[in-house]
């Protein structure tokens, strides 16, 4: 930690700025940052990001705390020290669907037990209903409230698989690999509202139906999956690890292999590894380049809404390394390629470009940018949106008296005060 200190104190220095003068532009207290810049107290990558910004430091500070987050910490699974036993099941002729979970660690009854009433849609002896719904709730979860979905999802997983028990062998295994679909579409549904843990779930769901379905595909996006979890929760090296592990069997899909590698990249990213990071780049870009089309009504694995993951995923990389101006133009490309019906990915990412420009100091930019989204994005209930919208907030404080600045602030306070805009 005393490395990232130093480092701030040199850079500070060599540009002449006083300690009071870097607390105002990163909108911190003078006396946290004496502290860090003394080794006293630990930095975070959100205060190495504004200070690395507001230094020039084009990454630098960021790799500092990256690198010492390496050194320092142990790889762990992210569902390490779990305990929780969910559990999903639905009464034989009624459409009444119980979830509860249990704490193993006591013998108390069910921390949480739920009984969600759903309209049950008559067993049909073909599967091609079930993807048309998928598609149609895929649809849907772009305009509509994450938790609105989840139960009615978690009702046609159950249909599946009560259709998988009763079905012939090859039944069988295409109603397990659909299942699996389902349920990690449930899983992001549970990230948007928050819900690590249930996500979480959700993604060793899908892990157990893959390895029924014998699909090796769906097995290897599950780690992507548990990559985006771990990035989220700023573990670069449980992110790179997963992805990596993704990659190695060699049947998987290219389609599947270039989503692998794009999360090794964002891993990398975090972690303040620029060259790492591009060589994951462009091992994504090989491995889509030689992926074939999408077949027939098979369900897209990965985004279907976001058409140049390439750039998108880019610019989000651009970000984390500390290069926020650049983060915020790729960013813009990606969100031009978006379809404007697909308002939770565009927020996704404007919130993120919003974030960048108010980093890069281009605040004209990142209030429009953050405008659009706050007309655009109301009742998505997006956890991922809302904690890029707060450290929007925190960085835009830094100049309360810019006219657009004054005027956004208060409708940044709003959406984040009420939970069902972003």
């Amino acid at each position: 930690m005393a490395g990232f200190g130093t480092e701030l104190r040199r850079r500070r220095q060599a540009l002449g700025m006083s300690l009071v003068e870097l607390a105002q532009l990163v909108h911190y207290d003078k006396g946290y940052l004496s502290k860090i810049e003394n080794g006293v107290k630990p930095p975070n990558i959100k205060i190495a990001r504004a200070c690395d910004a507001a230094l020039d430091a084009d990454g630098a500070l960021v790799e500092c705390v990256a690198g010492s987050r390496r050194a320092d910490e142990p790889c762990r699974h992210p569902l390490a020290g779990a305990v929780e036993t969910w559990s999903l099941q639905r009464q034989p002729g009624r459409s009444l669907l119980s979830a509860s979970i249990r704490d193993e660690r006591s013998d108390d009854v069910p921390a949480l037990v739920m009984d969600l009433r759903v309209q049950a849609m008559a067993t049909n002896t073909e599967l091609a209903p079930y993807r048309a719904l998928l598609a149609l709730y895929r649809q849907m979860g772009q305009t509509h409230s994450a938790s609105e979905l989840i139960p009615v999802l978690w009702a046609q997983t159950q249909m599946l698989l009560d259709r998988a028990r009763r079905a012939s062998d090859a039944q069988r295994l295409a109603s397990y690999d659909l299942a699996t679909h389902f349920c990690h579409y449930i899983s992001w549904l549970a990230h948007e509202t928050g819900d690590m843990r249930s996500a979480s779930w959700w993604i060793g769901q899908a892990e157990e139906l893959a390895l029924r379905a014998d699909n090796a595909d769906m097995r290897a996006y599950s780690l992507v999956r548990r990559a985006l979890v771990t990035l989220y929760q700023d573990d670069g090296r449980a992110t790179v690890d997963l992805a990596r592990s993704a990659q190695t069997d060699t049947v998987v899909s290219p389609r599947v292999r270039g989503l692998a590698a794009q999360r090794e990249a964002q891993g990398h990213a975090l972690n303040g590894e620029y060259d790492a990071c591009h060589r994951a780049l462009d091992c994504a870009a090989d491995h889509f380049a030689s992926a074939g089309a999408a077949v027939g009504d098979e369900p897209v694995i990965g985004s279907s809404t976001v058409q140049d993951l390439a750039t998108a995923t880019t610019g989000w990389c651009l970000f984390d390394l500390g290069r926020p101006l650049e983060a915020a133009e790729v960013l813009g490309r990606a969100l031009d390629q978006i379809d404007p019906g697909a308002v939770r990915s565009r927020a996704r990412y404007a919130a993120r470009r919003a974030l960048a420009y108010a980093m890069a100091k281009e605040l004209d930019q990142a209030c429009e940018s953050a405008g659009e989204l706050l007309g655009s994005a109301q009742g998505l209930e997006s956890a991922t949106v809302r904690a890029d919208l707060r450290d929007l907030r925190r960085s835009l404080n830094r100049w309360p008296d810019h006219p657009p600045v004054r005027d956004l602030l208060p409708r940044i306070a709003a959406a984040l005060h009420v939970k069902d805009i972003v």
